[in-house]
């Protein structure tokens, strides 16, 4: 413990095998938003308004944290990142579609939600072998060309 720069003081906790052990990260618990595009407005006379709202969007850690053994991490940040351009693009091309894009959003973001607890051994394929198409290297913004049976 001194060696890394961990106090003296750390007690280790018993692992599932009854040894101790300290774990740095609590993978007893994993977050995850449940919407991952909104648009904002307010009425408090600035720019953003209901008929100029504010798109934002969640992507990477900030939409869904990542469960390390896994090793999805990297990959879905890329996916939610290119979910979140395809709606901002189809949102600069199309403002009164923000019910569609929501929709869409939604129905992106349970893609990336693939993983439970009780299927992490069958998902270690790794999100981009059971959920993405083969074509790996022509991935684009439209989320058809990247999930499987995904359609708009």
């Amino acid at each position: 413990a001194t060696h890394c720069g961990l106090p003296d003081t750390i007690e280790p906790k018993l692992n599932h095998h009854g040894e101790a052990d300290i774990q740095l990260f609590d993978f007893t618990k994993k977050l995850a938003a449940t919407e991952q595009i909104r648009f904002l407005s307010t009425s408090d006379g600035s720019e953003v308004t209901s008929e100029n709202p504010l798109f934002v969007a969640l992507v990477g850690d900030a939409l869904l944290e990542p469960f390390w053994p896994q090793g999805t991490g990297v990959n879905r940040a890329l996916l939610s990142a290119l979910d979140a351009l395809y709606s901002c693009a189809t949102f600069f091309h199309s403002p009164e579609s923000k019910d569609e894009i929501i929709t869409n959003s939604s129905r992106m973001l349970s893609q990336l939600h693939s993983s439970n607890q009780g299927r992490i051994q069958h998902t270690m394929k790794k999100t981009i072998m059971d959920k993405i198409g083969t074509k790996s290297f022509a991935h684009c913004a439209d989320p058809s060309q990247r999930y499987r049976g995904f359609q708009l």
